[in-house]
């Protein structure tokens, strides 16, 4: 399952997945809000996935800066009620995170190196890293960086 799949990045890791013949099915807003906590769940228990590839976020660096409570709502509480339903039915979460976790100043950065955000959007990818890190053991997090491309709608 990928969430967020009709953004950027879960439009393309859907069809990746659909083309290599993976039984695969995304989800969007409009089949579940991530601060509905319930309606993940619900979601979750339907679809019954094996691995959840968490790509929906909030991704506005600027907006998340002057709404941090949706920002906070969107990325952290969000993801959190993901990994909490995919271990309560068993799945694996690949979340996908950023490079904005780092502040730049000595990259290029291992998987041991410390985070330290220069912003509120790198703060609630690293809360989302964590939830998710701490929910299960054999969850995934993949940090990239300067995603661009189009999206019909996007």
């Amino acid at each position: 399952m990928v969430t967020g799949s009709t953004g950027l990045l879960g439009r393309k890791v859907l069809r990746a997945a659909l083309g290599r013949g993976w039984d695969a099915v995304g989800i969007s807003r409009r089949d579940a809000e991530l601060s509905d906590g319930g309606a993940v769940r619900k979601v979750l228990r339907k679809l019954s996935p094996e691995v959840v590839v968490h790509t929906a976020a909030w991704t506005d660096v600027d907006g998340c800066e002057k709404d941090r409570e949706r920002a906070w709502r969107v990325n952290v509480e969000g993801t959190r009620h993901i990994a909490e339903a995919c271990r309560e039915s068993g799945a694996k979460v690949v979340y996908i995170s950023t490079d904005y976790v780092f502040d730049g100043r000595e990259g290029p950065y291992g998987e041991e190196a410390l985070p330290h955000p220069l912003n509120y959007y790198g703060w609630t990818k690293l809360g989302g890293e964590v939830a998710v890190l701490s929910s299960s053991e054999g969850n995934l997090v993949v940090r990239t960086m300067v995603l661009y491309g189009w999206a019909e709608g996007v």
